[in-house]
């Protein structure tokens, strides 16, 4: 068993996992249901889960909470059309008229995110609290 849970990748981590629950092995959904938890962030940001059916995707948000507490509301779920971000730049700027260079990130929320795409690398969360900073300043 531990060649195949060695064989499990990025890029054939969900197809396994549907695979394997299409067969009920139950072996291989929980080493791939281990391995998808703990690389959740590349394999969000790359759409690898988006071949899964919406049973394994309800199993896979049950275990993905039982195995990080902190996550407990946080649901997966399919999302191919989201909204571009270039749709929120001009709802950016009226936020905000301080140049990125005059903003004070010493606040907790800047930790916050500093923390976070350091953790996940995630290109679009980046572009996405980046412009959320200065509201949340205003706010604490």
């Amino acid at each position: 068993m531990s060649s195949s849970v060695s064989s499990v990748t990025l890029k054939n981590s969900a197809e396994l996992l549907q695979f394997s629950a299409m067969y009920n092995a139950e072996q291989l959904i929980l080493s791939c249901i281990q391995f998808i938890v703990h690389n959740m962030a590349a394999l969000l940001e790359s759409k690898a889960l988006d071949i899964l059916s919406d049973d394994v995707l309800v199993e896979l948000s049950v275990s993905y909470r039982r195995m990080i507490p902190a996550m407990q509301k946080r649901l997966i779920t399919p999302y191919p059309d989201a909204p571009d971000l270039t749709v929120y730049e001009d709802v950016d700027s009226s936020f905000s008229s301080k140049a990125d260079a005059e903003l004070d990130y010493s606040c907790r929320y800047y930790t916050v995110y500093q923390t976070t795409v350091q953790h996940c690398g995630c290109i679009s969360f980046q572009k996405l609290l980046r412009r959320s900073i200065p509201v949340m300043k205003e706010m604490g």
